[in-house]
């Protein structure tokens, strides 16, 4: 097998453990979720855990890490844009 497709292996398994926490939190504390918006959460989770878990490919515990904490990274990376003031000149 390739080392990408490990890598991104390890992204995707990360970011499937991710969704599958926030699923049992909104279950537990009785959320009320739509099933697209879970279904869009989760293949956006995959498709961002498959390529940081290729960027970060330094072992199998790193990629796993990236997958789970994607979203989280790409949250940050918003609201972070979002208080810059962008201009134009």
């Amino acid at each position: 097998m390739s080392s990408l497709i490990i890598a991104a292996s390890f992204g995707i398994f990360g970011a499937l453990m991710r969704v599958a926490v926030d699923y049992i939190k909104c279950f537990v504390f009785k959320q009320k979720m739509k099933v697209r918006g879970v279904l869009f959460y989760g293949v956006s989770a995959i498709i961002i855990g498959a390529f940081l878990g290729i960027v970060l490919d330094f072992g199998w515990a790193i990629g796993f890490l990236s997958g789970y904490a994607g979203l989280d990274i790409l949250d940050g990376l918003y609201k972070v844009a979002r208080k810059i003031k962008i201009t134009a000149k």
